[in-house]
């Protein structure tokens, strides 16, 4: 039997009976293995963060803690970092603006941010006139250039210590700070 085609004309093979029956089964497909969570605990312990550029986004050192791979609901492979006794340096375009202090600091590789739980404490380092903020918890984030805090807000400027609150968002550099108190929120530049 000939078959024909736009470039000539070819002889159709022949297939012999006995290789037409060994057509191969199909193999289920492999299923790829979850990755191994790594953990580990660490002493004296310091972990740097850095933008998509290189530059450094936030460092945060601590009297120990614990490093390891997301697990659970996020899947997203990224390293989160669990530090007690934690000071974060907050930075702007690679220029050291703040820093955050508390009993334990989170930070996530992936999205740069920053939490604090326990007696946290951000203060300024360039801006001689801004107060030093105080709150139960308290989450920076470097993509908003934003810090937002809650719980016993306490805002001191020298031996000031103004109204308490409810919770603030604040620039990293505490020029400007929204105060929730009671029913309506203030708003002080500084």
């Amino acid at each position: 039997m000939l078959a024909t085609s736009g470039f000539g004309c070819a002889r159709k093979a022949e297939t012999p009976p006995n290789v037409a029956a060994q057509t191969p089964e199909k193999q289920p497909e492999e299923k790829k293995p979850e990755p191994l969570p790594l953990a580990g605990t660490v002493r004296g312990g310091a972990i740097t963060l850095f933008d998509e550029k290189g530059v450094v986004v936030a460092q945060v050192k601590a009297r120990a803690g614990a490093v390891g791979q997301k697990s659970g609901h996020d899947r997203s492979g990224g390293v989160a970092g669990l530090l007690y006794k934690g000071k974060a340096t907050l930075h702007e375009k690679g220029r050291l603006v703040a820093t955050l202090t508390a009993e334990e600091v989170t930070a996530d590789e992936k999205t740069h941010v920053v939490t604090g739980k326990g007696n946290v404490v951000a203060r300024s380092l360039t801006e001689p006139g801004s107060p030093t903020v105080r709150a139960d918890t308290m989450t920076w984030r470097p993509d908003r250039n934003e810090s937002r805090g809650s719980g016993n807000v306490r805002m001191t400027r020298g031996d000031r210590l103004h109204r308490p609150g409810k919770a603030f968002v604040a620039d990293t550099r505490i020029r400007r700070i929204r105060m929730t108190a009671g029913s309506s929120p203030a708003t002080l530049k500084f």
